[in-house]
């Protein structure tokens, strides 16, 4: 094989790291030269090789026996013999030669794709998170225990109080209560989600929420917000045909036309919440800890192994349309309703229409924009108490603060409390004073 390596003056080969930026080791190879030879010569080897073909052992460079991927530059120069047969030969060797280092290039490249899609399956297997802990002192955890337990129960005792006198008391089967009992239901089932799994985990020294869990707490969780900004809208639409069409308002706001109202709420929310569910767990995980005391959806997106949370993306800005719609028709639909108020011309009943809209309005805002505040900011990768203190804010102030806002100047759902309750004063008006002391 002496000859089939004849009239070649120089090769060089250049390896270089694949999407790597370093040094680039260069290994020149001289050839041997030797004598030109008769056309007769080669004839003659090309019929020897024919007979007995031999193969070219290529040694593997070092680099890629560290399962380095390569990217290779073969440059031949090929000298000028006395017959085209013998550059013919030539040239196909210095193909066998790159063909082989490519060959090992694709195989080296293949395998560490191979090795990083199982590592990244591996770690995306998460079947457990690890929520914040609010403190590793033990006694700290008992007072994040008592006061979010005394909180929990302060909302649960409002909401309730506020479905059963709207149950029990006939006089309050209207629309706007009904609506009302509605967002109480929401407001109860959002605290309950959240609320107690913090609760437990402070009490037992513990962190942890199972995959199942966590899923859990993700879709109900935004189900309940969910449902609680079409609600408000439902209830804004309420309050603009009672005030601005009065006369219409029992045509429109009939038995049916509200269960089709809630119904659409209530089908609405649980669509919106199966989407973001979707999209947030179909991400793989590279990590389980979690920088809130419960499932949320952007700390979750934090711990997402590549760019595949793009999809989350799309249903958040589906989620901030709707959103933006929801809130211009509310913006809308009172500067009818003031405009309309500000036309009655006896003052009681401006108060009297006043003291239907208010509460509502101020409901809104507050959840609204914490709510905004919370969903659009930057989510931080490390915890931090401004990020705790928003989360508490807008999941566990509104749906305490709700009946309270609601029953302070209704003097209806006062006095179904009391007959349910079978007290001179509502308890709930005892609980919104002993609130409004403390505050101040």
């Amino acid at each position: 094989m002496d000859l089939m390596n004849e009239k070649m003056d120089l090769m060089t080969v250049v390896v270089n790291n694949c999407g790597q930026t370093g040094n680039i080791e260069t290994e020149t190879i001289q050839g041997p030269t030797y004598e030109p030879v008769s056309t007769g010569q080669v004839q003659k080897i090309m019929e020897e090789d024919a007979v007995a073909p031999q193969t070219i052992q290529m040694e593997r460079p070092e680099a890629l026996q560290e399962h380095k991927p390569l990217s290779l530059k073969i440059e031949v120069g090929v000298g000028q013999g006395e017959s085209g047969a013998e550059e013919v030969l030539n040239f196909g060797e210095t193909l066998k030669y790159a063909f082989n280092y490519l060959l090992d290039c694709t195989n080296d490249l293949t395998g560490r794709f191979l090795l990083m899609k199982e590592k990244i399956s591996n770690e995306s297997s998460v079947s457990e998170f690890l929520l914040l802990e609010f403190s590793a002192i033990r006694k700290l955890q008992i007072l994040h225990f008592s006061l979010f337990l005394a909180l929990y129960l302060a909302t649960v005792f409002g909401n309730l109080l506020i479905i059963s006198a709207i149950a029990f008391d006939h006089h309050l089967h209207t629309p706007m209560y009904f609506f009302l009992m509605n967002l109480a239901i929401q407001d109860l089932g959002a605290v309950s989600v959240t609320i107690p799994k913090s609760i437990v985990n402070s009490l037992m020294n513990t962190r942890h929420i199972s995959y199942t869990g966590c899923v859990a707490q993700v879709i109900l969780f935004v189900f309940f917000l969910s449902s609680d900004i079409s609600l408000l809208t439902v209830m804004a639409y309420d309050r603009y045909v009672a005030i601005c069409n009065p006369l219409q308002y029992e045509m429109l706001m009939n038995r049916a036309a509200c269960k089709q109202m809630v119904a659409g709420v209530w089908v609405s929310g649980f669509l919106n919440a199966v989407m973001h569910t979707s999209a947030t767990f179909a991400t793989p995980f590279c990590s389980n800890i979690v920088n809130q005391f419960f499932c949320e959806i952007p700390q979750l997106l934090t711990l997402a192994c590549s760019n595949f949370y793009l999809m989350e993306i799309g249903a958040l800005v589906v989620t901030i349309i709707l959103v933006s719609g929801c809130f211009v028709f509310i913006v809308v639909t009172y500067v009818h309703i003031f405009t309309a108020v500000l036309k009655i011309p006896s003052v009681e009943g401006r108060k009297k229409a006043f003291s239907t809209c208010i509460p509502h309005l101020v409901v809104f805002s507050v959840f609204f924009f914490i709510a905004c505040f919370a969903y659009l900011r930057p989510p931080s990768k490390t915890p931090s108490d401004g990020d705790f203190a928003l989360t508490v804010m807008y999941s566990l102030v509104p749906p305490m603060f709700n009946p309270i806002i609601y029953s302070m100047r209704n003097k209806e759902i006062k006095n179904a409390l009391s007959k349910l309750l079978g007290l001179r004063k509502s308890p709930l008006d005892i609980f919104s004073r002993l609130v409004l002391k403390r505050c101040n």
